[in-house]
């Protein structure tokens, strides 16, 4: 069983359900892909200012990374399709996109790629764009998705889905998109609060199973004097990414059930591994559909609440959790327990808020071992915990958690485990279940 799409970013799509649109996933894509550091034979200083993704980020290495859409414009030369970034040749065409798409989907047959195809602003007629695709790339068609709809992601396995603002090509209607593409002078704040803003619009419009639209959402953009597209990406999505691991306001999620924020198509320049990591994991993986969510509260310190916390250490790696001392339920306190191995009381326990496995960490003072979610989302021996007899029993370092006398500030119980393997005030909870 997969219990993270982030096991294999070769094949995390294979964890989504065959009958879920592809409007209703999300994606992370790159902006001017073929655009790589260096691709365009240029001068250093031009260099910097037309390229969009590092060196080593080959197609196949995007896609490797879980990219799933691709941005390409292109020219024709020599009665080919001819990746440029304006007036510059990218020493790559179609032919060999294709060819290095197909490879990763004759391997990966789970997978789709999206590609957004666009003439680049030449003076190329849109008859003889399409005559030159529809002639020379006749070989490809049969692994195409070229209908109008939008597909359900088990139509298009092992298969390209194409794009185009071209009206004369076969591929996704344009009245069926929505785009936000705004690129112009601004700071890296700026351009963060368009993206946040648009996502919460995607996520809102996709709690409506009935409407359906591709949301494709643009973190480019640049802000003179220094027009490096390098320097903003790096300064965006380092707020980007913390943006999203702070949970993106999930207001519009219900957490007492298994859901996940669908956020659309996030398309970047110089993407991170952690920012594809934040966007595929705000999908709904379809082996943990049948598995109960519930509310954990202490018996023995006050009815608090277990929940994973806003707060996260320095590097952003693991989240902190915590006793909620008001009492009450929060969205962020609903937890999935999945078996381990078959095993009757052994489980992971997932926050289902943040996508993240409860661990116990290496961590340890006072006979207290600190405790937290483990952000990368992918669990190891460290997540497995037994359950019993309203304990909660960590199997790798053989220690209860338990809520401790001491508190993080005024609402907050911290909650470790307990070193001495053996039983502590404070290690009894109580379960209900909430996805009934």
């Amino acid at each position: 069983m997969m219990y993270s799409l982030l096991s294999d970013t070769c094949k995390w799509m294979s964890a989504i359900d065959d009958y879920k649109s592809l409007a209703h996933i999300s994606i992370p894509g790159t902006h001017e892909s073929c655009s790589r550091k260096g691709a365009a034979n240029v001068t250093p200083d031009l260099d910097s200012i037309i390229a969009t993704q590092y060196y080593e980020c080959t197609i196949t290495k995007q896609l490797s990374a879980g990219i799933r859409y691709l941005d390409m414009r292109c020219c024709i030369v020599d009665d080919k399709l001819a990746a440029y970034h304006g007036d510059y040749y990218l020493n790559i065409d179609f032919d060999e996109v294709l060819n290095e798409c197909l490879t990763f989907l004759a391997e990966n047959k789970s997978e789709t790629i999206i590609i957004r195809l666009r003439r680049e602003t030449t003076p190329t007629a849109r008859k003889k764009f399409m005559d030159v695709f529809t002639r020379r790339y006749a070989k490809f068609l049969d692994k195409m998705y070229l209908m109008p709809q939008i597909p359900l992601i088990g139509e298009v396995r092992g298969k390209i889905v194409l794009l185009s603002n071209e009206s004369i090509l076969s591929s996704i209607h344009q009245s069926l998109t929505r785009v936000q593409d705004d690129f112009s002078q601004m700071r890296a704040s700026d351009k963060l609060e368009k993206v946040l803003a648009f996502i919460q619009e995607t996520i809102k419009a996709n709690r409506k199973p009935t409407i359906e639209t591709l949301y494709i959402n643009h973190c480019n953009a640049m802000k003179p004097p220094c027009l490096c597209p390098q320097s903003f990406a790096q300064d965006l999505l380092k707020l980007l990414t913390k943006s999203f691991k702070e949970g993106l306001k999930g207001e519009h999620v219900d957490f007492a059930r298994y859901e996940a924020a669908r956020i659309g198509i996030i398309v970047m320049d110089f993407y991170t591994e952690a920012m594809v990591a934040e966007i595929i994991k705000r999908n709904e993986n379809k082996y943990l559909l049948d598995f109960p969510i519930l509310t954990i509260a202490n018996k023995n310190r006050g009815q608090n609440y277990l929940y994973a916390s806003l707060y996260m250490d320095d590097g952003m790696a693991r989240r902190h959790v915590f006793g909620w001392a008001p009492g009450h339920r929060v969205n962020k306190g609903y937890w999935m327990f999945i078996n381990h191995a078959d095993q009757k009381n052994e489980f992971f326990i997932l926050n289902n808020y943040y996508k993240e496995y409860l661990y116990a960490s290496s961590r340890v003072e006072e006979n207290r071992r600190s405790v937290f979610t483990w952000i990368a989302g992918v669990p190891t021996p460290e997540n497995i915990w037994t359950v019993k007899d309203g304990h909660i029993y960590n199997n790798f370092y053989k220690c209860y958690l338990y809520e401790s006398s001491l508190y993080y500030n005024a609402d907050r119980k911290i909650i470790p485990c307990w070193t001495a393997d053996e039983h502590i005030e404070g290690d009894l909870w109580k379960f209900t279940r909430e996805n009934k």
